[in-house]
């Protein structure tokens, strides 16, 4: 059928059936189309309203909480701020430095609350933090001390010279204020510049003072009438800081919808101007036709408001409407997208593109709560060997590069439907569903083995190993969080029987592991405590018995369990990170008991302290120990350090150059435990080491193994031809001490002269100890004048 010729707008006004249709188009469509145009309207703006106050209120909340956390990182980097007194210590240079990235300035106090030493002359922090402000809590910021040794963070907010806020943290330790810190605002505020790009921000106290003003916002003017969107957020302090709450303004223009540049209004006017205009040519039946789809749009635009995904209008028109139900349907799919990429990144890790800990939790609980036999699984828990050595030698770059080929790795050797985790750091995740014990081993295995392949990168190759722990379910738990305490366990004892392996959950693991936990915890207490005591074992020439030297070991005093060896609690204190603490309480309790002596008149040649490899590793062994000898005004002469050989070869020039300047002070320096390691005549050649001692390993034997007495006498020659001084360990008999004797060994150590006694007992020792016929007890020749 011919298309009729379109009639124009006076031609169609003029016809009397054109009125009348005009009429009636009035009455039935203009105020329908209209109603619905609005709502459209009125519903779209209000999804962008509801999604963009959703955003900025979590915006608000996130930056609150990112200030949050800076004030926590200045409340610990001043909380580990020793107290020791900067200006005589001569710490200051060195404290400072490390902390101007978080404070503007610093300032020490002494015991009577004055300032001894300031980063900042010109400004009293002391004088300043007594007239600040904590908040309307009313109470002292830093309690009186109630002799538990405490260390307390307190925060309170004053006025500088330029009538700016300050925000200033004090340290308190035993009741007395030792720190006081004033937080750098463009630190503390980074976040709020960070998140205000379009917004004004105030953030104000407790007391309604105004902390910081920040952000663009230049449409937000206070003579303006535009409406605008206010989020608050309140940061408690009180726990953290004894500090009043903090709140958070954003003050934001109100989104306006557009599309193309326009306002969304302005689109919803054509479309119904043109949806009018066809309605007025076909009239009823184009009504209906047109309402239909304006319909639908108002229901999908519910929908989105709703939150409802994958909601679609449903058109195939050309025309104006088909054009705007095509932009609502392109609106709701980048809705979609856009919250299908933040559920992703919610639970995947953005640098292997693994699911991360939060997707691994809602993984293996939806497989734990599946019915049958795929509730039946087995997670690995795997963790690489020394990759903090990557970070540190090549940096992180190299570090985030060995991660992502790891990720592929285990892709690549676990079977097809393993589910692979990154919990962060250089700790993953295996999930095997429906899997035994067999088939776990079998993939920790293959796992293992791939992993430990060499890495190549760039123009240079590492090798690197793992450890892995597995739990099955449902024998070892029933919960995710369970069953990843459980791997986690079995993958500690792995690491402890050698690395490089894998281990299976067993319960007595877990019993191991609480009793871990408790002794850390006691080992934290005995510290506090001064738990801790020292004893000595006297070392004796060979040719007369002479006491030369002592050596001092670490005993427990524990309140319940009594005396403890370090055999019993070494091992946790090292895996538990308190054995640096241990040696510097060593140290300095070994330097008193010199200086004690010394003024008793009992004048030892040299006692010997025994290093850890943290106190190496913190590269803050010489100041300390120049600390404690000054502290106790001791000679260098009168300090030996013990290392073991593993502390000295391989990539440890910065451990050496620390022993090195420590031995030009006259401090000797020995090597224990030799023969036990991988030393050699070449790099022993290099350590900067005064005395050898020989293991007590090969000492026990003597007498009763050739291949002992080989030995033996293969380190005696080694020492001697590089003229080291050679102490042997261990001695038990006489048998064994007559054999070291006319090998030529320069002292002796051991049971059979005496066991390590408390200082007291070790004073009253004689000047000789010699081995009585019987070889069983020492004889004491003479008392000590």
């Amino acid at each position: 059928m011919a298309r009729s010729t379109p009639l124009s707008l006076r031609t169609l006004l003029s016809q009397r059936l054109a009125h009348r249709l005009f009429a009636l188009f009035l009455l039935a469509a203009v105020l329908p189309l209209a109603l619905s145009d609005g709502i459209s309207h009125i519903a779209v703006r209000e999804v962008a309203q509801t999604l963009d106050e959703r955003a900025r209120a979590d915006t608000t909340r996130r930056t609150a909480r990112q200030v949050f956390d800076r004030l926590l990182a200045g409340k610990t980097l001043l909380a580990a701020t020793p107290a020791a007194d900067p200006v005589r210590d001569g710490l200051a240079a060195a404290w400072l430095p490390g902390l101007e990235r978080v404070f503007q300035r610093l300032s020490w106090l002494d015991d009577r609350g004055r300032t001894a030493w300031s980063s900042d002359p010109a400004v009293d922090l002391g004088r300043r933090w007594e007239t600040a402000q904590a908040g309307p809590y009313n109470r002292p910021p830093i309690p009186e001390s109630r002799g538990d040794h405490r260390i307390e963070v307190r925060l309170r907010v004053a006025t500088g010279a330029d009538h700016a806020p300050q925000v200033l943290l004090a340290v308190s330790r035993d009741g007395l204020i030792r720190w006081i810190g004033e937080l750098r605002a463009d630190h503390l505020w980074a976040p709020v510049l960070d998140a205000g790009h379009d917004g004004l921000w105030r953030v104000r106290d407790a007391r309604g003072v105004e902390l910081a003003r920040l952000g663009g916002g230049d449409a937000l003017r206070t003579d303006s009438d535009a409406p605008e969107l206010r989020t608050e957020s309140r940061l408690f302090l009180g726990a953290e800081f004894g500090a009043g709450d903090w709140v958070f303004e954003q003050r934001s223009p109100q989104p306006e919808v557009r599309w193309m540049g326009q306002p969304l209004s302005v689109w919803l006017g054509l479309v119904a101007a043109a949806t009018l205009l066809g309605i007025a040519l076909l009239c009823l039946w184009q009504l209906r036709r047109t309402l239909r789809p304006l319909a639908e749009l108002t229901d999908g635009a519910r929908r989105v408001a709703e939150g409802r995904r994958g909601t679609r209008v449903q058109t195939d028109r050309a025309d104006e409407i088909g054009v705007l139900a095509r932009a609502f349907n392109d609106m709701a799919a980048r809705i979609d997208d856009r919250e299908q990429q933040l559920v992703h990144r919610a639970v995947h890790d953005s640098l292997t593109g693994l699911p991360n800990r939060d997707g691994l939790h809602e993984r293996l609980q939806s497989l734990l709560d599946a019915p049958g036999a795929a509730a039946r699984l087995a997670v690995l828990f795997m963790d690489l060997d020394h990759f903090k050595d990557v970070n540190d030698s090549r940096g992180h770059q190299a570090g985030d590069q060995i991660l992502r080929l790891v990720a592929q790795r285990l892709h690549e050797a676990v079977p097809p439907g393993t589910f692979v985790s990154r919990l962060g750091g250089d700790e993953f995740v295996i999930v095997l569903p429906e899997a035994d014990e067999h088939d776990a081993v079998a993939v920790a295995q293959a796992v293992l083995g791939r992993i430990s392949a060499p890495y190549e990168l760039g123009t240079s190759t590492h090798v690197l190993g793992a450890s892995l722990g597995i739990a099955l379910s449902p024998g070892h738990g029933r919960t995710a969080a369970e069953l990843l305490r459980c791997a986690d366990i079995a993958l500690y004892a792995a690491k402890a029987d050698g690395r490089g392996r894998h281990q299976v959950f067993q319960r007595a693991l877990d019993l191991a592991a609480r009793q871990r936990v408790s002794l850390l915890a006691e080992l934290r207490q005995a510290l506090a405590r001064n738990e801790f005591v020292l004893h000595y074992q006297p070392r004796v020439r060979p040719a007369d018995g002479a006491i030369d030297s002592a050596e001092a070991l670490i005993r427990w005093q524990h309140p319940v369990r009594g005396l403890l060896y370090p055999g019993h609690f070494i091992e946790v204190a090292e895996t538990g990170g308190l054995i640096g603490e241990i040696g510097l309480w060593v140290l300095d309790a070994a330097c008193a008991q010199i200086a004690a002596w010394r003024n008793q008149g009992l004048l030892l040649g040299r006692v010997s302290v025994n290093v850890s490899h943290q106190q190496l590793a913190d590269g803050a062994l010489v100041a300390h120990v120049r600390d404690a000898l000054a502290r106790h005004h001791v000679p260098p002469q009168a300090l030996e350090l013990e290392v073991t050989e593993s502390l000295l070869v391989g990539d440890a020039a910065a451990a050496r150059a620390q022993l090195a300047e420590l031995r030009q002070w006259g401090i000797s320096i020995a090597l224990d435990d030799f023969g036990t390691g991988y030393s050699s005549m070449a790099i022993l050649r290099q350590l900067p080491i005064d005395v050898m001692k020989i293991d007590r390993a090969f000492v026990t034997d003597l007498g009763r193994d050739d291949g002992a007495m080989a030995m033996a006498s293969a380190i005696v020659a080694m020492a001697k031809a590089l003229r080291l001084h050679l102490v042997a360990e261990g001695i038990e008999t006489e048998g064994q001490a007559t054999i070291l004797r006319e090998m030529g060994c320069d002292e002796l150590q051991g049971f059979f002269y005496s066991r390590p006694l408390p200082p007291e007992a070790f004073h009253l020792l004689p000047r000789h100890l010699l081995p009585a016929l019987s070889g069983a007890t020492p004889v004491l020749a003479s008392r000590p004048g």
